[in-house]
């Protein structure tokens, strides 16, 4: 399994999982309170972000998720509070700490099909940052067969 990221010219919005049926968005900026969550509908300028692969050699298979408005990542640490903060990008604008860099890592997880429509397909002009993979071996004597369509 390969996951890619979003183009950086593509934001999103951060919906937590807690959060997912009440429509509250995760915000990230320097001032203040610097993180937090808000019910909104997308019209702040801090609710948008995007995925940034890490350019870092000791954080490869990293990405940071960076807030354009603000020029702030979103960060997580446990050792002090806040443990969610919004921390300001350098001048060169580069994460200065590993709070600000992500990583995924997969559950065990089994999989039952997939599907992708070839007449939907989006190509993009640069290729996805992979930030992830994770290679699956069929160790059963049951064929798996992927249909696309």
């Amino acid at each position: 399994m390969v996951v890619e990221l979003p183009s950086p010219d593509t934001s999103v919005r951060l919906v937590s999982k807690r959060n997912v049926t009440t429509g509250r968005v995760i915000w990230c900026r320097y001032k203040n309170r610097r993180a937090g969550c808000i019910d909104d509908d997308g019209k702040w300028v801090d609710n948008w972000f995007a995925f940034e692969e890490t350019k870092l050699s000791n954080y490869d298979g990293t990405f940071c998720i960076r807030y354009p408005s603000t020029n702030c990542t979103l960060a997580s640490r446990t050792d002090k509070k806040p443990k969610i903060d919004g921390i300001l990008l350098k001048d060169d604008g580069s994460p200065d700490n590993e709070d600000q860099h992500f990583s995924m890592n997969f559950e065990d997880m089994g999989l039952e099909s997939i599907e992708y429509d070839i007449k939907a397909e989006n190509k993009s002009s640069e290729k996805p940052a992979a930030i992830a993979q994770q290679d699956l071996e069929n160790a059963s004597d049951t064929e798996q067969i992927q249909t696309f369509t």
